[in-house]
């Protein structure tokens, strides 16, 4: 049984996001170089991500910790958080978090906010 590669494939999809591909020695061809392997994988995955071409990275470059994953952006050849970005489940809690202040204000009790917001 082999092992995943240290080279990535890194694709910065159309909607923003990142997505990177891992790449396994067991796929690659008897007598096939590594960068044979990845210019072959590469071009079978290519129209699945609409035609983007992904950036080969060392996996140093990319977050090991992947809590963030929905603020990866591809930024100067590595895979950074985009400490600036709201995604839309952080929207949502700030939201539901206002709309709880609001209703309090308005003089319900938590059980009756608990029904209405949650």
């Amino acid at each position: 049984m082999g092992k995943y590669l240290d080279k990535k494939l890194v694709w910065q999809r159309l909607d923003g996001g990142v997505s990177v591909t891992h790449l396994h020695e067991d796929d690659m061809r008897e007598g096939e170089s590594e960068d044979q392997f990845i210019e072959r994988y590469t071009q079978r995955l290519i129209p699945a991500f609409d035609g983007v071409i992904p950036v080969v990275m060392n996996k140093t470059d990319i977050p090991s910790d992947r809590a963030d994953r929905n603020k990866w952006r591809v930024q100067g050849g590595k895979v950074k958080v985009d400490k600036t970005m709201v995604t839309s489940s952080e929207l949502k809690k700030e939201n539901k978090d206002k709309a709880k202040l609001k209703l309090k204000s308005l003089g319900l009790s938590d059980d009756e906010i608990k029904g209405i917001v949650e």
